[in-house]
């Protein structure tokens, strides 16, 4: 940072005022973005400290491009990044998506206090734990839980499992990101033969071992 920068924010700094704070943390935050990936760890550890304090008086836009820096920083504060996700989905997205700075209790009281677009965000995490699987199944939103399905990456408990096959009788919408997991067994998807289109019959007949007693009976059913 120049001397010029410098004197400029210490008197920005001095004034005290709405205004006066508002313009000092636009320009903090200009100089952040711009100077990020030259600050020394103290001088990034101080900077997120300033950003915690000035985070609600900087323009939408700005936190946005904050976010999107930070969203992958493997030093960024959970204070930090708990405010930022805790934002407009806008700003909250990277963070949420990305972020390992957040805990999971941090993620399951976004879940259970936030809205269904940050919800989305949790469930294409790199990884996402049994708890925080479990958290979004409890929202019944079956748009979260279909996307949750999807991501490979997301563990899910047996016992929640076996939850979601008996819905999936109901919610055909998670009868094939399911039967795609690698984490179903053979039994569950038995389970599901019976109710599933033949499209995704056939698909479990082909990746997973059946009783050929169950088959027999299901087809003289069938005919029957």
């Amino acid at each position: 940072m120049s001397s010029v920068e410098s004197i400029y924010l210490f008197k920005l700094a001095k004034d005290k005022s709405p205004r006066g704070r508002k313009a000092f943390a636009e320009k903090l935050s200009e100089l952040f973005l711009d100077k990020y990936p030259a600050l020394s760890s103290r001088e990034q550890t101080l900077m997120f400290d300033i950003l915690c304090l000035l985070v609600h008086d900087i323009e939408m836009p700005l936190r946005k491009a904050i976010s999107e820096q930070l969203a992958e920083e493997p030093s960024l504060p959970r204070n930090l990044a708990k405010l930022l996700a805790n934002d407009a989905i806008e700003i909250a997205f990277p963070i949420l998506s990305l972020s390992r700075a957040l805990l999971d209790e941090d993620l399951i009281e976004i879940i259970r206090g936030r809205s269904v677009e940050h919800q989305l965000a949790i469930t294409v995490r790199p990884s996402v734990s049994e708890d925080v699987s479990d958290a979004l199944v409890e929202t019944g939103n079956g748009t979260v839980i279909t996307s949750m399905l999807k991501n490979e990456n997301a563990e899910i408990s047996s016992k929640t499992i076996a939850y979601l096959v008996d819905e999936s009788q109901r919610v055909t919408a998670y009868q094939e990101p399911i039967l795609r997991r690698k984490d179903l067994d053979s039994v569950l998807a038995e389970r599901m033969f019976t109710w599933v289109s033949t499209a995704l019959r056939q698909y479990i007949l082909d990746t997973y071992e059946l009783d050929p007693d169950f088959i027999d009976d299901v087809m003289k059913g069938a005919v029957q």
